[in-house]
């Protein structure tokens, strides 16, 4: 039953899929982390920069297994190098969400039998005022730089 009332996503899902597909000069684990960061945006609406770091670490915990298993951790850490550049997360926000996926990491690698989800709580228990105070800056010289270096790119993983 198809009503007017009720939103239909996956229709629009497919649509984010193949148009993620036509692009060839991304990686297929590029692609696949995009779709999973996609998707997981469009049912959590974020109407705010302050609430992008809560944001980031309820990802983690809510796809942090499935990353793990795929091997994503390098496109995680990329993208959230992306909106620390863009002045979205923090330097502090940055670290505690790739913290937090090593704990789920460091956890499913200990116990390959089991889920990492006890992980993942326990991570965003590293930090209990995640979401507060929000990871934007408003200016370059305000923005924590990773590494200590001049120039605009952090350093490699």
């Amino acid at each position: 039953d198809d009503s007017d009332e009720e939103p239909d996503d996956v229709w629009l899902h497919r649509m984010g899929d193949e148009l993620m597909e036509e692009f060839d000069d991304i990686s297929p684990e590029e692609k696949t982390f995009m779709k999973m960061w996609n998707r997981f945006m469009k049912r959590h609406t974020v109407v705010s920069d302050k609430s992008m770091p809560s944001q980031c670490l309820d990802f983690i915990s809510r796809r942090g297994e499935r990353l793990v298993e795929l091997n994503l951790r390098q496109n995680l850490l990329l993208h959230l190098f992306n909106l620390w550049d863009e002045g979205v997360l923090s330097e502090m926000h940055l670290l505690l969400c790739m913290s937090a996926y090593d704990a789920l990491a460091a956890e499913a690698k200990k116990d390959e039998g089991t889920t990492a989800k006890k992980a993942g709580a326990a991570a965003v228990e590293i930090c209990p005022r995640f979401g507060s105070g929000g990871g934007r800056a408003t200016t370059a010289e305000q923005r924590p730089r990773i590494g200590g270096g001049g120039g605009g790119a952090p350093p490699p993983p």
